[in-house]
């Protein structure tokens, strides 16, 4: 018996509601509208009409003027394998769109690191492109840095050896100031014709100088080249200690083992165009840094 009447309130409910809601969807962008027009009466009479719909329609005005903000989102592929493989640069390129994004939408690197795929409004799709196309001018960029490696102070300095790198901003680059030290490191034994034992020397080979590793990067600010600059330094002593080895029925056998000591520097080098940086490596040794954008036209 009580069904009915329940029935009938819920249909007329419906009814209503469907009537209702769009009027009230209307409404709200109608207040939006007056809340952003460029008479200040407008908007303040706005904000007086507002104030006294309650907190149900303010929520509502919010939602309307957050979507207006953001607009429309789109999902977009962005191509970033001409970075090639350096997964350092990927990194960056991927950290920029997400801060480009934020909480408007979402970024994802595709496996290999080949594209980005990012969710966001339009306008910041916008912005992605333009900082993609700066990137890519940034990372084409060609760097040379002249080097060389001294000992010593002032009237004292002796170059010991001053290489020229041409590399990609952003690109690791190596390069080694060694010397290769030959000695006796072991031996074999054979028998001669006369039944007597003979050693043959086995040769090692031990590295003495200096091995560097480093990644310039040109500032999009100041126009300085900034780099991080890792110096591994092997000291081999001279002469090398010799020690012998008693060789059942024949002569003892002479053998080297290079001494010395290897240390670690790490070191942040700033260069400005056309000027010398020099950082002290320690043990009497100096790095001198020179770098510059390469024009290419």
């Amino acid at each position: 018996m009580t069904r009915g009447p329940h029935a009938a309130i819920m249909r007329t409910l419906a009814i209503l509601l469907f009537l209702v809601l769009p009027t009230l969807a209307g409404d709200v962008d109608g207040l939006v509208d007056r809340l952003f027009d460029h008479d200040p009466a407008v908007r303040s009479a706005a904000r007086e009409k507002l104030e006294a719909m309650g907190e149900g329609t303010l929520g509502a005005v919010l939602a309307r003027i957050e979507a207006r903000r953001i607009g429309p989102r789109a999902t977009r592929i962005y191509d970033v394998a001409d970075f090639g493989a350096d997964e350092t640069w990927r990194k960056i390129v991927a950290g920029r769109v997400r801060v480009l994004v934020a909480k408007a939408g979402g970024v994802q690197l595709a496996p290999k690191g080949s594209a980005l795929v990012v969710r966001a409004p339009l306008a910041v799709h916008e912005r992605i492109a333009k900082e993609l196309d700066k990137l890519r001018a940034t990372y084409g960029l060609l760097l040379g840095i002249d080097l060389r490696l001294v000992r010593g102070k002032g009237k004292g300095e002796d170059t010991l050896v001053a290489p020229r790198l041409t590399c990609r901003n952003g690109q690791r680059a190596s390069v080694d100031f060694v010397r290769q030290i030959s000695y006796v490191a072991d031996f074999e034994t054979r028998v001669n014709e006369k039944g007597e034992v003979a050693a043959d020397p086995v040769m090692g080979t031990a590295l003495d100088g200096v091995r560097l590793s480093l990644r310039p990067v040109l500032s999009e600010k100041d126009g300085r080249v900034r780099m991080v600059v890792k110096a591994s330094i092997r000291t081999i002593e001279r002469p090398l200690p010799v020690f012998e080895v008693p060789l059942p029925g024949g002569p003892p056998v002479r053998l080297q083992v290079p001494a010395g000591h290897s240390r670690e520097i790490v070191r942040i080098v700033t260069c400005t165009p056309d000027r010398e940086q020099i950082t002290d490596l320690g043990g009497g040794l100096s790095l001198i840094v020179k770098a510059a954008p390469i024009a290419t036209h």
